[in-house]
């Protein structure tokens, strides 16, 4: 190789160094760029009022689903449980309708919306407190976390209205904090 053509290719070679360190110095500086996005925007705690309206969306949402919740008495929903348990007197045994299980619509949906609460929550780890009771005051079911009391401190909720002949039954679920 003649001398000029080697110091051509020296150059080069250093070119291309110079080249693939200006790339390394731009991924760099974009990894760090993500880093300061994941940190302060991904990983940022969320406020108070959003956190709190999160709270109270949730137990919105829980309890629109709930009582859409179709069940195994005789493919009844849980608002139709709870509309036939407020409408018939409790010393007939807690509703009309006798499920497959032998077990009255009161007691049934009580013991239904117990499990769907308690797996739910439960697996989330969030305290929780349902009340369930008639516009006059009569109390229809009063669930609770397992092994609890009812919430102590900040709670978010969300009332929830099911239509009766003469009155209303109301739902309202507490989140605890």
């Amino acid at each position: 190789m003649s001398k000029e053509k080697r110091m051509k290719t020296k150059k080069m070679s250093k070119k291309a160094q110079l080249e693939i360190l200006g790339l390394a110095i731009i991924v760099i500086l974009i990894t760090l760029g993500i880093l300061f996005v994941i940190k302060f925007v991904v990983l940022k705690e969320p406020t108070q009022l959003r956190k709190s309206y999160m709270r109270t969306e949730m137990a919105s949402n829980m309890l629109n689903a709930l009582v859409r919740t179709d069940t195994d008495c005789r493919r009844k929903s849980v608002t139709e449980l709870l509309q036939d348990c407020a409408n018939n007197p409790r010393d007939s045994g807690g509703g009309s309708i006798v499920c497959e299980t032998g077990e009255y619509s009161c007691e049934f949906v009580n013991n239904t919306i117990h499990d769907i609460t308690d797996q739910t929550f439960g697996v989330w780890n969030i305290d929780y407190e349902l009340l369930i009771w008639l516009e006059d005051g009569e109390s229809l079911t009063h669930i609770l976390e397992p092994d609890a009391t009812a919430c102590k401190g900040a709670k978010e909720s969300k009332p929830f209205y099911i239509p009766l002949d003469v009155t209303s039954i109301n739902l309202r679920l507490d989140l605890c904090d």
